[in-house]
């Protein structure tokens, strides 16, 4: 079967950047003066989203406490706020149960940790393991009957650390999210490495793989976004990932793609229980994969994610 994850990250920037133009719009000329934010805020967030190539579908939900550090309205200092939120992941082959910590000191920089208990449940022939990074874990050949590739159920942690830092000049922003991933399984046999469908790689189980997502993106005054986005995938592998016939170079990583990516936001309306309905698109081509740039998968395949996110408040005191 195809893998069920969606992996897709609305980042902050695009509602901190977004609201102030949309607000200039609604009232036709300058935004006014941002008020001071509540000093406690209990929020939610909720992502809905489909991926194809892998396929993929999930829904991620976030329910947390900020607090407010400065009693300032200026942009780069307004949301600032330390948080804990209750970070479930729900699809139909995991459900990932956990919290995250995040920290941010100024708008142009967020960091985060958060710690996961991970179900696997056995479906669509997950989880899929192994003892080396040199074995075949393509499409085809995890879908194929005549092989091995059995689905098994289990459990396990998972950590990450994440950092995300923008620059805007004008309309134009830059924004970087670096993501660390340790995770350790329960695994079968013995094995050393499973498929991690959120990041399309074989990772090191006990081990550590990275994320690098890139967006330069244009922020119109009437809620539109649009840009290019380029994400990279490594794993870190090591000597005891392969068998001792294999050639320990790193054949499955990195991972590269690129390509357009587009957001609506339909308002922002602060403080409200329902907020920031976006509608987000990105497509991405392959331009390094071990199995999707032609020995699997055509490489003039794209890689796609069509997603809806909506936040809001639930209660706050100033």
């Amino acid at each position: 079967m195809h893998r069920f994850w969606a992996h897709l990250l609305i980042n902050s920037w695009v509602f901190l950047f977004a609201a102030g133009a949309i607000a200039q719009t609604q009232a036709g000329t300058q935004p006014p003066e941002p008020e001071v934010l509540p000093r406690h805020r209990l929020v939610y967030s909720n992502l809905l989203a489909f991926r194809y190539n892998p396929l993929g579908l999930e829904d991620r939900i976030s329910l947390g406490y900020r607090f407010r550090l400065y009693n300032d309205s200026n942009l780069l200092w307004r949301d600032a706020h330390i948080g804990l939120a209750f970070t479930p992941t729900i699809n139909p082959a995991t459900t990932r149960i956990g919290g995250t910590l995040t920290v941010k000191p100024i708008a142009v920089l967020s960091l985060s940790a958060g710690y996961y208990f991970v179900a696997w449940h056995g479906t669509f022939d997950y989880l899929y393991s192994t003892d080396s990074a040199t074995d075949d874990f393509s499409d085809s050949a995890i879908e194929n009957p005549e092989q091995d590739y059995q689905g098994y159920s289990t459990t396990g942690q998972e950590a990450q650390f994440r950092a995300q830092a923008v620059g805007k000049v004008g309309p134009v922003v830059l924004r970087n999210d670096l993501i660390f991933f340790y995770g350790n399984l329960d695994l079968k046999g013995g094995d050393s490495l499973y498929y991690h469908s959120s990041l399309d790689a074989l990772v090191p189980n006990s081990g550590w793989a990275l994320t690098n997502d890139s967006d330069l993106v244009y922020l119109s005054d009437f809620g539109l976004i649009v840009g290019v986005r380029n994400s990279v995938v490594h794993a870190f592998y090591k000597d005891e990932h392969y068998g001792p016939s294999d050639d320990t170079e790193n054949i499955n990583t990195p991972t590269v793609r690129v390509g357009p990516l587009a957001a609506y936001v339909f308002y922002d309306r602060p403080s409200s229980w329902f907020n920031r309905p976006t509608l987000v698109l990105i497509v991405n081509w392959w331009l390094k994969h071990r199995f999707r740039t032609g020995d699997d998968v055509n490489q003039g395949i794209p890689y796609l994610v069509l997603g809806f996110r909506f936040d809001g408040d639930i209660w706050h005191r100033r």
